[in-house]
């Protein structure tokens, strides 16, 4: 706001370097807030008025800034691009402060990228800059940072130097913050070490020092404390220890604004969580009745959830809640006071007010903006409210967590499943790494996804292989009696379709024929969608198919570093990669779509919108005139990017018609979208030419389209022939129609599963569809109910 103010008075009297200074705290704040976009713009406003006022200072720093919104957008490359131009300009203009910042910044730039002898050249020219000018601070940095090459290079006894010489400078400056940070990574080289007892001081004094301090980060100290004393056999303090650093760790993650960390802020931090299930999962080897497996499911249910709210903020969607205006406002007013405060102690009385506030915040937006309260402050399923309040009679539910562990040097992983049913819960430990179910499921000559595609009959004896592995003979035996398996899958498990594994390799049945399968992306998610009530929408049907793409080969977007790009270019870029440089044509999805509409007797004129239609543009004036929540079925029947949402530019969505022009419907957009649908079917979603698809752009999509207003998204796993696509499609709403006919519940999961069971037995009147490539591909998210 004050930014703001000044850059409107320094406009009025025409002054351009103050306009520029203003533009450039703006893109900070921006860049701060995770609204990378406007951070671009600002700052690319700043450096235009910086290099025509000349002022080759203001300049350097534009670029410096650029470039860290790059890096905080995972774009190494483009931010290292950046830091270079800015550099030339600081060693031109003789600005020693601003070079040895910039030697950093690329030194960060090269440590992410895991490229460590670079980082080391550029952090010991940035320390030889900070020392001669003597800056003492920055020579501090500089010499943790050197330690922590030499860790990750695995060179204890080095980066213990470097880090103790950080420490001395930090205590002579009275850096207490620096200084706890170092003791943590001291403790840290002690407990790779082995030396424990001193890892565990060395932590336990970090811990004093930041808990003190408005540090931010005191669950890295805890963390360490809790794996060191769980080496020492101390498991109550490790449990308690770990609970701490989460708790810390979710705190911070509300008020992420504040907060300098903004690279994917919390994926270096789900580690905590799977330490401490490992833990658990380990206790509960040894004492199967203390309920450590329950305390298991909790915390990973846990995870489950701050892992999505990382995806949302990544993707921008945490803007696109459509909340009042007051609202905003008052949440924008104390994140701001929350940042004015970040340098006051954590349990000073000011942050202690500021807490209230935010508290009685929150209860006005629990009652008032529901759906944005369950986005903002998740509340995790405990074991009872999923057994008492959820799950219903025929309901069992399957949660696979691949949880990752250091043991000694190398990084190991073990599949942990729990069993869930109203009146049942059991975990159980299978051998299965996460490198393991990858070469299952997407290797390139031998895995799931390419057998079922080109070699059944090998297909049929992997696929029982790994059913025995993924549902173990005591598993088989707790979920019999079930009618509909709820499947949590995590990491590889999400490019599974569970429906097509063996169950008999003597007669080739399959899962499906024994249940009715759904997908979720967290057992919690059940929970809030059996919760939200949805309407009978006046309208049948609404479909998006056929859309106009350019024709293949599009051309590619210049490579010049220095031009200035859109996020569409950036993003067309990246999904033409994915798509294998051509978004097909699919003509065929029109025929599909009007199939549908005349059996659900929708208007084929007004609610069918093909070729130029199919439009990115037509979603969003639809949903300006609030006319998408009038349809109960919402098809869209075009290509889709499923991508691991790494960043504002890599984030999953469907292609619509024009993409390079007017832009896709991404993950965010669906977000920011009001329906009222009981399915929404992403009907020809693919990841291009048979490729693998992630799981977490699978995660992504459909969970956006629910939050949007639907208890249920339909994505289909692989590029399957656009004749059986057509007749899945249509047969599932004539079942559905059927159903409501007869005045029966419409159980999606059900008539699903009956259609898929009319393929494999040659029923649907057409061409042979029994093979799984056919039926399997097509899935459901949600509540099958």
């Amino acid at each position: 706001t004050y930014y703001q103010q000044a850059l409107v008075i320094d406009r009025e009297i025409k002054d351009r370097r103050g306009e520029g200074a203003d533009l450039s705290n703006i893109g900070v704040v921006y860049q701060n807030l995770g609204q990378y976009e406007k951070a671009l713009t600002y700052h690319q406003q700043a450096l235009d008025i910086h290099r025509e006022i000349k002022d080759r200072r203001g300049e350097g720093n534009d670029l410096t800034n650029i470039g860290n919104v790059y890096l905080n957008l995972g774009q190494y490359e483009k931010a290292l691009t950046y830091y270079q131009q800015a550099l030339i300009i600081f060693r031109e203009i003789k600005d020693r402060r601003g070079e040895g910042g910039d030697l950093s910044n690329i030194g960060n730039v090269y440590l992410n990228l895991d490229q460590y002898g670079k980082a080391l050249t550029y952090y010991q020219q940035a320390l030889d800059i900070h020392r001669e000018i003597k800056d003492r601070r920055g020579e501090g940095a500089d010499l943790s940072n050197i330690g922590n090459v030499y860790l990750n290079l695995g060179q204890d006894e080095k980066a213990l130097t470097y880090y103790q010489q950080a420490l001395d400078i930090h205590r002579e400056i009275k850096d207490r913050r620096e200084e706890g940070s170092n003791l943590s990574n001291i403790g840290a080289v002690y407990k790779y070490l082995g030396k424990y007892q001193q890892a565990k001081v060395a932590f336990q004094d970090s811990v004093a020092i930041l808990k003190k301090l408005a540090s931010g980060n005191p669950w890295i100290a805890l963390r360490g404390l809790a794996s060191t004393e769980a080496k020492l056999n101390q498991p109550d303090l490790a449990i308690q220890h770990y609970e701490q650093a989460l708790d810390n760790i979710e705190s911070l993650r509300a008020g992420i604004t504040a907060k300098a960390h903004k690279i994917s802020f919390m994926r270096d931090k789900i580690g905590v969580y799977d330490e401490l299930i490992a833990l658990l999962q380990s206790l509960h080897s040894d004492a199967p009745k203390k309920g450590y497996d329950r305390k298991a499911l909790e915390i990973f249910e846990r995870k489950q959830g701050r892992v999505f709210l990382e995806e949302m903020g990544q993707s921008g969607a945490r803007r696109f809640a459509a909340l009042d205006n007051d609202i905003m406002q008052a949440e924008q007013e104390l994140t701001d006071k929350s940042q004015q405060l970040s340098k006051q102690p954590l349990h000073s009385p000011e942050r202690a007010a500021l807490e209230q506030e935010f508290a009685q915040l929150a209860q006005r937006l629990k009652t008032q903006y529901p759906k944005y309260y369950a986005l903002k402050y998740p509340q995790p399923a405990t074991l009872t409210a999923l057994q008492n309040e959820v799950l219903q009679k025929g309901d069992m539910m399957l949660v696979y967590g691949v949880i990752p562990e250091w043991k000694g040097t190398e990084l190991e992983s073990t599949t942990i499943l729990w069993i869930i049913g109203k009146n049942k819960f059991q975990m159980f430990t299978l051998k299965l790494s996460e490198q393991q179910l990858d070469k299952f499921i997407n290797d390139e000559t031998q895995g799931l996804r390419h057998l079922i595609i080109n070699r059944l009959p090998v297909f049929e004896a992997a696929s029982h292989d790994i059913y025995n592995q993924l549902l173990p003979e005591a598993a088989r035996q707790l979920i019999t009696g079930a009618d509909t398996l709820y499947i949590v899958p995590t990491g590889p498990l999400y490019g599974l379709p569970f429906e097509a594994l063996v169950t008999n390799d003597d007669t080739s049945r399959y899962l499906i024929q024994d249940y009715a399968i759904v997908y979720l992306s967290s057992a919690s998610l059940l929970k809030n969608l059996r919760e939200e009530e949805i309407n009978s929408a006046p309208k049948p049907f609404l479909a998006f198919a056929d859309p106009v793409y350019p024709k293949c080969k599009v051309p590619e977007v210049p490579k010049d570093k220095t031009a200035k790009k859109s996020l569409s270019d950036l993003r067309t870029q990246t999904y033409l990669k994915a798509m294998g440089g051509c978004f097909t044509p699919l003509p065929q999805t029109a025929d599909e779509v009007r199939d549908i509409a005349d059996l659900l007797e929708a208007d084929k004129t007004t609610d069918l919108y093909l070729q130029e239609r199919a439009s990115r543009s037509q979603v969003f004036a639809l949903n300006e005139q609030q006319r998408l929540d009038d349809y109960r079925y919402i098809m869209f029947s075009v290509h889709g990017v499923l991508l691991k949402p790494k960043n504002e530019i890599e984030q999953s969505a469907l292609v619509l018609s024009n993409p390079t022009t007017e832009g896709y419907l991404t993950m965010a957009d669906a977000f920011a979208l009001q329906l009222n649908a009981k399915l929404v079917n992403l009907s020809a979603c693919n990841s291009g030419r048979g490729g693998n698809i992630r799981g977490e752009g699978i995660r992504g999509l459909t969970r956006a389209f629910m939050y949007a207003g639907t208890p249920a998204t339909s994505v289909t796993l692989w590029s399957v022939n656009l004749l059986s696509a057509k007749v899945l499609s249509t047969e599932l709403y004539r079942h559905l129609k059927a159903n409501l006919e007869k005045g029966e519940a419409q159980k999606l999961a059900h008539a699903l599963r009956q259609v898929k069971l009319n393929m494999i037995n040659r029923k649907t009147g057409l061409a042979d569809y029994s093979a799984p490539f056919h039926w399997a591909p097509f899935v459901v998210y949600g509540d099958g109910q």
